[in-house]
C-alpha cells in the first residue's frame, strides 16, 4: 500500500482505483498519509475495487458505502 501512496504523491493525485483487491474483513485501513477503502466479498475467492486517498482527498469524503465488491 505504501509504494501506491508513494506514487500518488509522485504525480500529485488524490485518489486512485485498485482493481482485484484480496484484504479480509475490513473495509477501512486508515493509515497517517492516505486510506485504503474496498467493497465486501461474498465469497473468500472474490476480488473486489478498492480505493485508495491521500490526506486532502479523505477530509473531502462524506461516506463511503460499498454495493457490492465491484461498486
Amino acid at each position: 500500500m505504501q509504494e501506491i501512496a508513494n506514487e500518488l504523491e509522485t504525480y500529485n493525485t488524490h485518489i486512485a482505483v485498485l482493481q482485484e483487491t484480496r484484504w479480509l474483513n475490513e473495509r477501512w485501513i486508515d493509515k497517517k498519509d492516505y486510506t485504503l477503502m474496498y467493497g465486501w466479498r461474498a465469497l473468500e475467492e472474490e476480488m473486489v475495487t478498492g480505493f485508495i486517498l491521500d490526506k486532502d482527498a479523505r477530509r473531502s469524503l462524506i461516506g463511503f458505502e460499498p454495493v457490492n465488491g465491484r461498486i
